[in-house]
């Protein structure tokens, strides 16, 4: 089988064509027994066959996979995409706390030094 359009192109499982055209019944005998012995081997592959035969109508599970999948990644994309609007904001954030505590223990210095060299002045 092809790896192109695998749900899981890492193992061997059916696309979603192949689960498509199982269900419709397109496939070879040799091509139904293979996807049969992966539904044995496999709970998500069974798993995915069960789900597919809750649809009602066949001929459009492709449409609706399609709109799922698309869907799908919209909404992971927007989230990819707020994500990293929170990490610039929190370096932002983390930068901003790190200038003031280094203006503060400079600034600190300073006033140390001045007020030693005024304490030396006076004792004089």
């Amino acid at each position: 089988m092809a790896n192109e359009g695998k749900i899981l192109p890492n193992q061997q499982s059916p696309s979603e064509d192949e689960l498509i055209q199982y269900l419709q019944e397109n496939l070879s005998p040799e091509e139904m027994h293979e996807i049969e012995m992966q539904m044995a081997d496999s709970a998500f592959v069974n798993d995915a066959i069960e789900g597919l035969q809750a649809f009602q109508d066949k001929e459009n599970i492709a449409k609706i996979t399609q709109e799922i999948n698309t869907e799908l990644i919209k909404k992971t994309s927007k989230k990819k995409k707020r994500k990293g609007l929170k990490s610039y904001q929190q370096q932002d954030w983390i930068q901003l706390i790190a200038i003031i505590i280094i203006l503060i223990c400079l600034l600190s210095y300073f006033m140390v030094q001045l007020f030693q060299k005024n304490f030396h002045h006076t004792i004089k």
